[in-house]
């Protein structure tokens, strides 16, 4: 009796797993990928930074130069005083007879300057003059209002607060805080015989005006 021969069957071979990465290995990729990231990011931060340097100085070009237009800056620039010589019409601009002066230097829509009245001469006389600090209003370029200020005994001390005015030369004060700095309303004029590099407070303007 002939043996039957047996069919062979090939059988799938059992396929290998793949092994998940060592720890070490994953970790060592991501921060390869990580540094990978900010060494870009890295060389591209002077381009990152020249843009957004760019952003502000910009913008402060254009508040610059809207705030010049808008507060007229020059037209303030001045010694205003209550006797200037040089008016055509000196008596028709009603000038306060009073021993004030004030210099005013604006800059893009701020001014700072000096003051001098009776009471600073009176009551301050180690002073000379009192010092200006303040804006011009943004929807009025012909209004401001300052300070009145000044280092006294080692600290800022604030005499009072004022509104100012501009009507062609003429400039109109107030007082809009309670202060001995001025008794009423006054009207000085721009001194026109200044050039711009005489603007400058008299440092003798309290020995010269206010009696003693």
């Amino acid at each position: 009796m002939s043996r039957k021969n047996k069919k062979k069957y090939n059988l799938p071979q059992p396929q290998p797993q793949p092994q998940p990465q060592p720890r070490y290995k994953q970790i060592w990729y991501l921060t390869t990928f990580i540094v990978g990231i900010i060494t870009a990011v890295i060389l591209n931060t002077p381009n990152i930074l020249e843009s957004l340097r760019k952003i502000p100085i910009e913008f402060e070009k254009t508040k610059t130069a809207f705030m010049t237009w808008k507060s007229k800056d020059k037209e303030w620039e001045g010694k205003y005083i209550s006797n200037p010589e040089g008016y055509l019409d000196f008596e028709t601009m009603k000038l306060s007879s009073v021993s004030v002066e004030i210099v005013i230097w604006p800059n893009q829509g701020g001014i700072s300057g000096t003051i001098v009245s009776p009471y600073i001469c009176k009551e301050l006389p180690f002073l000379k003059y009192a010092q200006l600090r303040g804006n011009v209003n943004f929807f009025n370029s012909n209004k401001a209002e300052v300070e009145v200020w000044d280092h006294i005994s080692g600290k800022q001390v604030v005499l009072g607060k004022l509104l100012l005015s501009k009507v062609d030369s003429i400039l109109i004060i107030k007082n809009i805080s309670p202060s001995l700095l001025l008794n009423n309303e006054i009207r000085l004029a721009k001194d026109p015989n200044l050039a711009k590099d005489e603007i400058n407070p008299d440092y003798d303007f309290c020995s010269k005006n206010i009696s003693s």
